[in-house]
């Protein structure tokens, strides 16, 4: 409910070994898009169990209704823009219209994961195929390649740190008609 905070993902770990994140043993990570770091700090120093650490990559001082400073860590969301190449062979009834339409399946299906997915690139066959609709007869998908951009599009999936958020938009993907 703070002013200018837009999303807000929260990460407890309460096992004895550290999480899958990374998250240290018997801590919460409190992940935030926008606001101010102060109110942000407070806000989580006034709500957070006693004995529970906090984990992130923000340090802000909380002082106590007894005037006791406690170091608050939290960490702003990071939106991790993603590059994609599409490779397909055109057959009888492709146009760029559908072209498009397989771009922005793929765009949607990106930006519609969660904060600290991994971007697997063998699901993105399925948007990009656009299975079940009339459109996908037109043509046969050979490829489809990512990368964080600034890095050459692979074969690899992209792991998320679970403060990161997968994002995608028209001028980072390529689809690309070979013969």
């Amino acid at each position: 409910s703070l002013s200018g905070v837009t999303d807000l993902t929260i990460y407890e770990n309460d096992a004895d070994v550290p999480d899958i994140y990374g998250i240290p043993v018997h801590a919460g990570a409190v992940v935030v898009q926008g606001g101010d770091a102060q109110q942000i700090a407070d806000a989580i120093a006034t709500t957070k169990n006693q004995g529970v650490s906090t984990f992130g990559r923000s340090t802000v001082v909380s002082v106590n209704s007894a005037g006791v400073p406690d170091r608050i860590h939290f960490s702003s969301r990071v939106d991790v823009p993603v590059l994609v190449t599409i490779r397909l062979s055109a057959l009888a009834g492709f146009t760029t219209d559908i072209q498009t339409i397989v771009r922005d399946s793929v765009i949607d299906w990106i930006n519609a994961l969660p904060l600290g997915k991994t971007v697997g690139r063998r699901f993105l066959f399925v948007p990009a195929q656009l299975n079940g609709s009339s459109e996908a007869e037109t043509f046969r998908l050979l490829d489809v390649l990512i990368a964080r951009v600034g890095n050459v599009p692979g074969v690899d999936d992209m792991p998320m740190a679970y403060y990161e958020k997968a994002s995608c938009s028209a001028g980072n993907v390529s689809v690309v008609v070979v013969p």
